[in-house]
């Protein structure tokens, strides 16, 4: 659930790319967060990070992703927001979730269902299914196929492809601007199954047993990445360090300065893109 501190709000995926990347074809799950890319691309371009100021609090990730290596980051703070009154933090595997008695409840007050998922589904494996023949995944189900140049859209509908879109199966000899680079470094196409969050069963008070505006709630997002299990009466030493740790972002953070929407800046203004569109001039 996005606009929460649910993981649905803050967990991100990603990719990298780079003829620098010394290992490859690999799944990274060390914690990461934005404040992590200045440091790391500034390594990956050659620069000593060790002269970055001591308290900058990102983290340069280059060894990590490019050579597969133990995480640096060990803890992720994912917010504290004072309009809503809501916070989280993570330390290793267990996170926090606070919010105090007066916030904003209506959008953090207990565990939301996923999102039906887009998945390769067994029986896209058994029907081996071929756009090029015409035949194209039901809805909800999952394809990955590289495109021409003139289609780079990748048709997660189910629909059929529109005239001027020519599907290339993965693995075929020839394709857009990104199959041909990669091609000519050398990289050849790995074909995986989508990495899934697995779970586990749900148990029957999922949705009832963090009431967040009455007491903190404690994860270990590891073992519980849908967030099924409150363990906060189990471990009230971790509840305590969280805590602690929490307070001590909130003493040195600085007032927010959000300002209102400008309907200006959405993409729909600048051709689907985000852009400074704000004339300092004017």
């Amino acid at each position: 659930m996005k606009y929460t501190q649910w993981e649905g709000g803050v967990r991100g995926n990603g990719f990298v790319w780079s003829p620098r990347l010394q290992t490859s074809q690999y799944t990274c799950t060390e914690l990461m967060q934005i404040e992590d890319l200045f440091p790391t691309l500034l390594h990956s371009a050659g620069y000593n990070t060790s002269s970055l100021p001591p308290y900058l609090y990102g983290k340069d990730m280059w060894n990590t992703l490019s050579k597969h290596e133990a995480g640096v980051r060990q803890e992720v703070l994912h917010n504290i927001d004072p309009r809503t009154n809501t916070k989280a933090l993570r330390i290793g595997d267990m996170k926090l979730i606070m919010a105090g008695k007066n916030s904003n409840t209506r959008t953090l007050d207990s565990w939301y269902k996923p999102e039906d998922i887009l998945r390769l589904t067994p029986a896209v494996h058994e029907r081996n299914i071929d756009p090029l023949s015409g035949q194209v995944p039901l809805k909800g189900e999952f394809t990955d196929y590289l495109f021409h140049d003139n289609a780079d859209k990748i048709d997660l509908t189910g629909t059929e492809p529109s005239a001027n879109q020519t599907f290339l199966k993965r693995g075929q000899s020839q394709g857009g601007v990104v199959w041909n680079i990669l091609r000519e470094l050398g990289r050849t196409s790995v074909i995986r199954d989508p990495v899934l969050v697995q779970c586990g069963p749900k148990p029957t008070n999922a949705s009832t047993n963090c009431q967040v505006s009455i007491s903190s709630c404690l994860y270990n997002i590891t073992a519980d990445p849908c967030e099924y299990h409150n363990l906060a009466a189990q471990y009230p030493n971790i509840v305590q360090t969280l805590t602690k740790r929490l307070q001590y972002y909130e003493s040195g953070a600085a007032p927010i300065r959000n300002k209102p929407n400008d309907p200006k800046g959405s993409p729909s203004e600048h051709n689907g893109m985000w852009v400074p569109w704000v004339n300092l001039g004017e």
